[in-house]
């Protein structure tokens, strides 16, 4: 089940990340105040929405061209055709001088992908369900 975070939540998150930004375990010591919360979900709630340096306008021509040029760069690089988020996410922010959260990439690039008409990545959604009932 997912949970909500309260704005009261969210304050102590952010208090929490002051008191010491860069300190190792940050977020396992938040989760400590907030036991309903595991350390992923806090770091994933500060890195979303809660970061005072994130940027939430809309991504700028330059920045979706910036992102479809490193796509393909990077999966040509890579044998595995999996996007390292993080690392675009930072040459982003080494560029423009904008940190992005991740989330706001990836659904840029799997909209694009999908307006385009191109194949989705593989992955278990992609598979019928039942494959037997295909062949009636």
């Amino acid at each position: 089940m997912k949970k909500k975070f309260s704005p009261v939540v969210d304050s102590i998150i952010k208090r929490g990340m002051s008191k010491g930004d860069h300190q190792p375990r940050r977020f396992a010591r938040i989760s400590k105040c907030l036991p309903q919360y595991n350390p992923k979900q806090i770091r994933n709630r500060w890195r979303e929405k809660l970061d005072p340096n994130l940027c939430h306008d809309p991504l700028s021509e330059r920045e979706k061209q910036f992102i479809i040029q490193w796509i393909s760069i990077s999966k040509m690089k890579q044998k595995n055709d999996r996007i390292s988020w993080v690392c675009l996410r930072h040459d982003l922010k080494t560029k423009f001088y904008i940190t992005r959260p991740e989330n706001v990439l990836k659904n840029y690039w799997y909209s694009r992908q999908r307006r385009l008409g191109e194949p989705a990545r593989e992955g278990p959604s992609n598979k019928p369900a039942i494959p037997y009932l295909l062949n009636y």
